[in-house]
């Protein structure tokens, strides 16, 4: 009789995660193409908005619907040789996203969470969240800035704030 070895299991508490991330997720209906996302982490609940930029998605599950991935899970979104011992994900249901959770660095002011198969945007890129850290540093601000800047124009991602649309421009 073969018996498989054990998966090494990565311990994921969702309580360990919980806060407010927020960041972009892809989307085809804004001029740069992405718009805000939130992702709410609770000790209950995990919850999203997405702004689309022509409404808000929205979508809550319990914490029974969610999981820790184990190492290999981790593992297997990266390259062989890269270093994912510090990284911690959750998988939601059977079938959906998986969020990957990169420790916080002050020295590196990227986005923090990495959500892999969200939706069918996923095709134009994965969605980058800053932690709740960050996002109290002011670090989503300054993304938004940067991005406008690049765009050469204010509010031209959709946003929460907007109901999920871009901001009208004046003419």
């Amino acid at each position: 009789m073969t018996t498989q070895p054990p998966r090494h299991e990565r311990p994921t508490l969702m309580s360990d995660l919980n806060g407010t991330y927020l960041g972009y997720s892809p989307t085809d209906e804004s001029a740069v193409g992405v718009g805000e996302i939130e992702i709410v982490i609770g000790d209950e609940t995990m919850s999203m908005r997405f702004a689309t930029g022509l409404m808000i998605e929205t979508d809550s599950l319990p914490r029974a619907d969610v999981r820790g991935l184990s190492s290999e899970e981790i593992a297997a979104h990266y390259e062989n040789g890269v270093d994912t011992k510090d990284i911690r994900g959750l998988k939601i249901g059977e079938e959906g996203a998986d969020l990957l959770f990169l420790p916080d660095d002050p020295d590196d002011k990227g986005p923090r969470l990495i959500v892999l198969g969200l939706s069918g945007g996923e095709i134009f890129g994965p969605s980058l969240l800053f932690s709740p850290s960050q996002v109290a540093a002011g670090l989503f601000d300054e993304a938004v800035r940067e991005t406008e800047n690049q765009a050469g124009r204010t509010g031209v991602i959709p946003r929460l704030a907007n109901d999920g649309r871009a901001k009208p421009q004046d003419h």
